[in-house]
């Protein structure tokens, strides 16, 4: 029966509906609440077999979003025609009105690849909000050559574009590199002490080497690999993946690589390195590894794509298809604790549970008062057990119900003894 079910979890000893005061009233409430405690118990479980998410809503801009940076407790966003700066994800202002690119932060320094007046340049900042622009000249003159991401790598600003362009920076000027291809460069990343980019153009693919991100190398593709569009590489756990349209890759050095698929195609997918797992969010779900060959879809925690995404204190920011930035967060044993805490608030007008330790003894009925932790809207039906298990049982009985508490009745006590109850609303 769900009445003795639940005394069971509460370590209570009736054995019988007889035991309870109205005992059908006292059931329907028991199965309601081994519904919603149930419900928590297996959250917690599946918790401890697999990652679970949640997300946060932040903020609609008015735009898209193409990148987000964070620094010294500032976020800038590279928008469509802005860029943008924040200290709480909840409020933006704009803080340059030239189309962004990409953004990143480091050794103190904001910088933003813009587009404006059909020139790409840069612009740096030491606080995000007034920005000083960089000029990226080619023969001597502004480049219209398109610049495709900025990362700040192993102390360094990288820049990356089409035409094989690459730039590092200091924050306060340029320098431009040789990569000894003309391919269009997509993205960059950082790890195992080597700089890896990626690219493509039409039909032919780019995996540029370096360990210093001056000097390059170009890593020859065998024939399964050399035709394929990357346009995204992250690192993490100590491996790089790469992705295309169609599946993704990895490598830990840029010389072996290896191709897995995902649960569905990456097309127009992005992807960052979070804690310590992979996320991939693309047009066809979001999935998340912990190698990078391995895929989980975690469609079932939320749906649609999330742009502009990286992984900035503890959470995966980004915005969707409407413009929105949210957060993507993992579950954690505290979180479920607060979901614990708002169920308790939750129930707390219809139920609580208390017990009651006595010394003493007497021949016959003495009478406890019990006081509620707050007042109830109505008169709770109150049920009451013995609770200790090295003395014999002490007959029990209350009286004197109101909405801040009861009497509980004690017979004959023989020595310290504990009693448990509990109080449910109609």
């Amino acid at each position: 029966m769900a009445e003795k079910k639940y005394t069971e979890h509460l370590g209570l000893t009736q054995q019988s509906e007889e035991d309870f005061v109205d005992g059908e009233e006292i059931s329907r409430s028991f199965k309601v609440l081994d519904q919603e405690v149930f419900s928590i118990r297996e959250k917690t479980n599946n918790l401890k077999n697999e990652d679970h998410y949640y997300s946060n809503d932040y903020y609609t801009f008015p735009e898209k979003i193409n990148s987000i940076t964070y620094g010294e407790g500032k976020y800038v966003a590279a928008g469509e025609y802005n860029i943008y700066s924040s200290i709480d994800k909840r409020s933006w202002n704009i803080s340059d009105s030239r189309s962004g690119i990409s953004a990143a932060f480091g050794n103190g320094k904001y910088m933003a690849v813009v587009f404006y007046s059909g020139y790409y340049s840069l612009l740096t900042s030491p606080d995000g909000t007034g920005w000083t622009e960089i000029q990226i000249l080619e023969d001597g003159v502004q480049s219209t050559r398109r610049i495709n991401e900025i990362a700040y790598e192993d102390g360094k600003f990288v820049i990356i574009g089409d035409g094989g362009k690459i730039y590092t920076s200091d924050g306060t000027q340029i320098t431009v590199q040789n990569s000894n291809t003309s391919v269009d460069i997509k993205s960059i990343a950082y790890g195992n002490g080597i700089f890896l980019a990626v690219g493509y153009k039409s039909t032919t693919s780019v995996l540029l080497k370096s360990v210093d991100a001056v000097t390059w190398e170009q890593i020859p593709l065998s024939l399964q690999f050399a035709r394929n569009p990357y346009d995204k590489i992250t690192f993490g756990n100590g491996v790089f993946v790469i992705k295309d349209s169609r599946r993704v890759y990895t490598t830990t050095d840029g010389i072996d690589l290896a191709a897995w698929s995902t649960p569905k195609p990456p097309t127009n997918g992005e992807i960052c390195f979070a804690d310590d797992k992979f996320f991939l969010s693309c047009k066809s779900g979001n999935f998340i590894s912990k190698n990078g060959t391995e895929w989980i879809d975690i469609a079932k925690e939320f749906a649609g794509k999330i742009s502009a995404i990286k992984y900035i204190k503890d959470e995966i920011l980004g915005t969707t298809d409407t413009n929105k930035l949210i957060g993507v967060s993992k579950y954690t044993i505290d979180g479920i604790r607060e979901d614990v805490d708002k169920l308790n608030s939750a129930l707390s007008s219809k139920f609580e549970c208390g017990s009651v330790s006595i010394t003493g003894k007497s021949d016959g009925w003495v009478f406890i008062p019990v006081t509620y932790s707050y007042p109830h809207k109505t008169i709770p039906i109150v049920v009451a057990s013995h609770s200790s298990a090295d003395v014999a049982q002490i007959p029990c009985t209350t009286r004197y119900h109101s909405t801040t508490g009861f009497e509980l009745g004690l017979y004959r006590l023989t020595a310290q003894t504990a009693f448990s109850w509990i109080a449910i609303e109609p």
